[in-house]
C-alpha cells in the first residue's frame, strides 16, 4: 500500500487510479478501529478503488482540546488499511495542508449551528476547510463517513453539494463494542477499566430515549429523561448537549412530526474525555 505525503503526489496517484474505475475516499484522523475498517470495506462496494487520509487536523481543535495528545500510530493504521484493501493513504504533515500565510477557510452556515457547532467554536469551519482541501487533492467519486459523527456527515454533504464538488457522500453505520459503546479513537483514553465499564452510560441514555420514542412520549420528556440519566453519572462532568434535531436542517425540533426523520444527539465530558453518540429515527 502506498503512503503518500505530498498533495501533488496524491493527486497524480488518484488520477491514475480513476482511469480504471470509480474512486472512494475515507478521510480519517487515524488511530483506526473496526468502525473505520467498516468504512473502508463500504468504500469498495461503491468504487473499484479506495484511498484514505490520516491527518489530525489542528483547525478543528479548540485551544483547550487534545490536539497534541490525540492518539497517533500510522504504522498500525497502515496495517489495518492494507488488510481492508485500501490502495493508498495520504498522510501529510501540517505544513503540507496549511502552508505559511494560509488564510482561506470554508464555512457552512446552517446545519452546523446546533450540536457540535454551538458547543465547539470554529469546529465545522475547520472540518469543512480540511475536507474541501482533501476533496480537491483526491478528487474522489465517493466519500464514506460514519454515522457516529452524524452532524459532520450532513454538514459535509451540504458543503459538497453547495460548492459543486461532484463528490457523493455515503454514510456508514455506527459500530459498537459488545457493551454498546460507540467505537471511537478517543475510547483509548479510558485506560481505567472501571471508567471504561461506566462509559456505557451514553448507550444506555440513547436506549432510554429510544424507549420513550416508542411510547410516543412528548419531546420535552424524551430530552429530560436522557439528560437526567446522563447527569446522574458521577463520571459525567459536563453535558455539552442533548438535542433532537431535524436531519434535513439540524435545527432543534420543537415538536415531532409523523413520518419525519430526526436525530437524538448527545455529547458529554466523561472522565475528561469528550464522547458522543446519536440515534436516527423516523417518528
Amino acid at each position: 500500500m502506498e503512503i503518500i505525503k505530498r498533495a501533488s503526489d496524491m493527486t497524480a496517484y488518484c488520477s491514475d487510479l480513476k482511469r480504471t474505475g470509480k474512486l472512494s475516499f475515507i478521510p480519517t484522523m487515524g488511530y483506526l478501529h473496526e468502525g473505520h475498517a467498516s468504512l473502508f470495506r463500504l468504500g469498495l462496494e461503491y468504487g473499484q478503488h479506495t484511498v484514505a487520509s490520516v491527518f489530525v487536523n489542528p483547525l478543528q481543535f479548540g485551544p483547550d482540546m487534545d490536539f497534541d495528545s490525540y492518539p497517533r500510530d500510522l504504522e498500525r493504521d497502515v496495517k489495518i488499511m492494507s488488510e481492508c484493501g485500501v490502495s493508498a493513504v495520504f498522510a501529510p504533515e501540517v505544513e503540507e495542508m496549511y502552508p505559511q500565510n494560509f488564510s482561506s477557510y470554508v464555512e457552512e452556515t446552517m446545519l452546523g449551528s446546533s450540536g457540535d457547532g454551538a458547543s465547539r467554536e470554529g469546529y465545522f469551519r475547520g472540518i469543512c476547510t480540511v475536507v474541501l482541501k482533501l476533496f480537491n487533492i483526491v478528487r474522489p467519486d465517493f466519500a464514506v463517513l460514519g454515522q457516529k459523527d452524524i452532524q459532520q456527515f450532513y454538514v459535509l454533504r451540504r458543503m459538497a453539494r453547495d460548492l459543486n464538488t461532484g463528490v457523493n457522500l455515503i454514510m456508514g453505520d455506527i459500530l459498537r463494542e459488545p457493551d454498546g459503546l460507540a467505537m471511537s479513537s478517543r475510547n483509548s483514553y479510558l485506560v481505567d477499566p472501571e471508567d471504561r465499564a461506566k462509559a456505557t452510560v451514553l448507550y444506555e441514555a440513547i436506549q432510554l430515549g429510544k424507549a420513550k420514542l416508542s411510547e410516543r412520549r412528548p419531546l420535552s420528556e424524551i430530552v429530560e429523561t436522557v439528560t437526567n440519566y446522563l447527569g446522574a453519572s458521577e463520571r459525567v462532568s459536563k453535558i455539552h448537549y442533548v438535542e433532537v434535531v431535524d436531519v434535513e436542517t439540524f435545527r432543534l425540533a420543537n415538536e415531532l412530526v409523523p413520518d419525519s426523520e430526526y436525530s437524538l444527539m448527545i455529547a458529554v465530558q466523561f472522565c475528561g474525555v469528550r464522547l458522543i453518540d446519536n440515534l436516527v429515527f423516523v417518528y
